[in-house]
């Protein structure tokens, strides 16, 4: 039997240190995100949790070089990953029996927004030394009981 994980399950994550300049802030503000400009992640979760998360890296009114993106892709992927280890862990007490896909960059042209989402969707903020970029996470998950 599987059983629809709600938003109160997977908390939020108030902080994370990802670096000396590099922290993840979680962001509780109720009003709605919409960007057209982003990077698209998905992770695939398997195990007693089973679904997927997709991570949106807000990248309007931003304009970055070739080398600040090439910095700032890697940074995202690998704070997604230590934020969805630290949530799972937290919220599930899952042993042995979860696995995280390697993340899957997805390619979409259409705009993002969490006004009206069906599926749980957590916002935050990464803040680099002299920039920062709104990051929203959408849950899709089931716990396998």
């Amino acid at each position: 039997m599987m059983e629809t994980l709600l938003h109160d399950n997977f908390g939020i994550i108030e902080e994370i240190q990802i670096l000396s300049d590099v922290r993840l802030v979680g962001n509780r503000d109720l009003n709605p995100l919409s960007f057209t400009d982003y990077i698209k992640v998905q992770f695939e979760i398997k195990g007693n949790v089973k679904g997927f998360v997709f991570c949106y890296l807000d990248l309007e009114d931003k304009e970055l070089t070739v080398a600040e993106k090439n910095y700032l892709l890697p940074l995202f992927l690998e704070t997604m990953n230590i934020l969805l280890g630290q949530q799972v862990s937290k919220s599930y007490n899952t042993t042995g029996d979860l696995r995280l896909s390697p993340p899957k960059i997805v390619s979409s042209k259409s705009p993002f927004t969490t006004n009206g989402k069906r599926n749980p969707v957590q916002k935050y903020s990464l803040e680099l030394r002299t920039i920062s970029f709104e990051v929203a996470i959408e849950y899709n998950l089931e716990r396998l009981n």
